[in-house]
């Protein structure tokens, strides 16, 4: 595994949210803005409580589109 810059994995979502497909398009849309908002939480973080509904929201998208 690798680790990876959050822009270029915001740049990666985006363009999938442009995806001919509408399913991965949804996917790179909703990957897109939690990882949007994933960076605003760094600036301010946020209470526990949020950063688990980040967390449940996140996993939640790349668990349905793993595939």
């Amino acid at each position: 595994m690798r680790q990876k810059c959050l822009a270029h994995l915001i740049r990666k979502a985006n363009g999938l949210s442009e995806h001919a497909d509408k399913e991965i398009a949804a996917c790179g849309r909703h990957a897109r803005d939690e990882l949007r908002r994933l960076v605003r939480m760094a600036k301010e973080p946020p209470p526990v409580g949020q950063w688990r509904a980040w967390y449940a929201r996140f996993y939640k998208v790349i668990r349905k589109n793993r595939d």
